[in-house]
């Protein structure tokens, strides 16, 4: 089982000046971004190509993706130390569950006993607003994404990490773990 977690994220810095600025954080700059590693875990930041040419038009304002295997407090601290003294805003939160062996059918009783409903599409499943993809190499996706004009929360993030939790079928219960029985 693997687990990780991409943000969008709105911010003030522009690339040249914000990217070398992380060197003070210990990641390693190189010119697609910079990139963290240690033991398992892996955190990138990449500026995106799309908002460098769009940021003279939307007012200096510059997309950068984040990626993050490992446990969602870590990853939202990371953030917070990187992107400090910056003017910033999320704009997408995406949560991925990998699971070797599972696939769309073995997915779909899973999100059903979590009343999450089936949209038009096969592999596309929606509950309340988040939406739940399941890729055609089994990896089940929670996305929430900004309304336009909104920002999202940290809560979102808990959110969607929770929601990953709850559908992941090889977690060990806390009952069997103790040997209590519940009747």
């Amino acid at each position: 089982m693997k687990m990780s977690y991409e943000v969008s994220i709105f911010c003030s810095a522009h690339p040249e000046d914000f990217m070398p600025n992380l060197r003070a954080l210990r990641m390693r700059i190189t010119k697609e971004g910079a990139f963290w590693e240690r033991d398992c875990y892996q955190f990138s930041i990449k500026p995106s190509k799309l908002s460098q040419r769009a940021a003279k038009q939307a007012g200096e304002i510059y997309l950068y993706h984040v990626y993050f295997n490992g446990c969602i407090r870590d990853f939202l601290f990371l953030l917070e130390r990187c992107f400090r003294g910056t003017s910033y805003r999320f704009t997408a939160i995406r949560g991925f569950l990998e699971i070797e062996g599972y696939s769309l059918k073995k997915w779909k009783p899973i999100l059903h006993s979590h009343y999450v409903k089936p949209a038009d599409v096969d592999c596309l499943f929606k509950k309340d607003d988040l939406v739940m993809i399941v890729h055609h190499n089994g990896v089940l996706e929670v996305v929430k994404r900004a309304e336009k004009g909104e920002e999202l929360k940290r809560v979102n993030f808990l959110n969607v990490d929770s929601w990953l939790q709850a559908h992941n079928p090889t977690k060990e219960d806390l009952f069997s773990l103790t040997g209590v029985s519940v009747s």
